[in-house]
């Protein structure tokens, strides 16, 4: 790393870090599809019960 290049701005470093997260959530349900399902399938059951028990 150079001294001489100026220290990247907050706004880059933020936008590197969402994109950094964007492509890691991609990979993560390329990879793991049924974890997707059942975490989906989970939240709606919650939801759903929620509503029934209220």
């Amino acid at each position: 790393m150079r001294l001489s290049s100026p220290p990247p701005s907050p706004f880059h470093l933020l936008q590197q870090l969402q994109t950094m997260k964007q492509e890691r959530s991609a990979t993560f349900r390329r990879d793991h599809p049924a974890t997707m399902e059942s975490v989906l399938s989970t939240n709606q059951r919650a939801c759903q019960g929620e509503i029934n028990t209220g």
